[in-house]
């Protein structure tokens, strides 16, 4: 198996894009630097994933050949390509083309942000980036290397740990519970992920090979039964407000903390806390609007639980 630290690189988009749609925060880096105007190449559109995330998909092979971050910057950096990719991101096949120093153009593109139903941050962020583009990519490309350079250091840091989960990955065990047996060999590459706890994901290559992704706690994943572990069930539950929370989310579909605080007289911090220990196990799915996030029941999860606990009624 071939190593690769391209897992730095997912890791610098993937923090980025979770601060910029759930307001997380990882203690490892400093976010003092980091500025809102980059928000529209980082906020989660309906489309699931950030315009950086499908940067990183589009550049994977390149990042595999020449491990630097300019590869990055190389697809940003013409500043007139980049708006016109956000503005496809964003509102998709439109008559409308960014062009520098014309007036129009920018009159069409604060009308479409107007009539768009995106958050007012964003649309913000969106009028700021059309109006002084150069400046925004800059700052992008200036977070990212700043990112990059923290993220390498945290990397060295856990250099042991990368490289036993190297090893470990090897284990035919390991591998047929990944459902990996068929896709690693000799010529695979694997990468880790520090900071994305759930990465599982195998990527094509070219040449006929495959890059691996996995977090460094790939552990967690082997055994997806796990999720279902009556023990977790039981210990979430023994706490009266998560049962509220559970009925609420069954009334309305989708709540927020601020529902929460409204509706239960809970604190923000307590409300993240209990809804938090319902995420883990999986009882609970996220779903990001700007930086508010939604939480809703899992139904496949207790559907999977329920077939768990029948076995004690036969």
């Amino acid at each position: 198996m071939i190593h690769s630290d391209i897992g730095i690189y997912y890791d610098m988009i993937y923090v980025l894009s979770e601060h910029f749609n759930s307001k997380y925060e990882n203690k490892w880096l400093d976010w003092k630097g980091v500025s809102d105007c980059i928000l529209p190449f980082f906020y989660k559109s309906d489309k699931g994933y950030s315009f950086m995330q499908n940067i990183f998909a589009e550049s994977y092979e390149e990042l595999l050949i020449n491990e630097n971050i300019e590869v990055i910057q190389n697809k940003l950096i013409d500043c007139e390509n980049s708006v016109n990719r956000i503005i496809d991101y964003y509102f998709g096949d439109v008559n409308i083309k960014f062009v520098f120093n014309d007036f129009r153009s920018l009159y069409d593109l604060n009308k479409l942000i107007l009539k768009s139903k995106y958050p007012d941050e964003l649309k913000s962020s969106l009028y700021s980036l059309f109006i002084e583009p150069v400046k925004t990519v800059h700052e992008l490309m200036r977070t990212l290397l700043e990112l990059n350079l923290q993220l390498k250091r945290k990397y060295e840091n856990h250099s042991f740990s990368i490289s036993k989960i190297h090893q470990g990955i090897l284990e035919p065990k390991v591998l047929d519970k990944l459902n990996l047996t068929d896709k690693i060999s000799d010529n695979t590459v694997c990468a880790v992920s520090l900071l994305d706890k759930e990465v599982l994901k195998v990527f094509p290559l070219k040449s006929g090979n495959y890059l691996l992704l996995i977090s460094e706690d790939y552990s967690n994943n082997i055994d997806t039964e796990n999720r279902y572990d009556l023990k977790d069930f039981g210990y979430v539950f023994t706490e009266i407000n998560r049962l509220k929370l559970l009925e609420m989310m069954k009334t309305s579909g989708e709540i927020t903390i601020k529902d929460i605080e409204q509706q239960l007289c809970l604190s923000g911090t307590n409300a993240y806390y209990h809804l938090s220990s319902m995420t883990k196990p999986g009882m609970v799915n996220t779903r990001y609007e700007g930086r508010t996030v939604f939480y809703s029941i899992n139904k496949e999860y207790f559907k999977k639980l329920c077939k768990k606990l029948y076995k004690y009624s036969e």
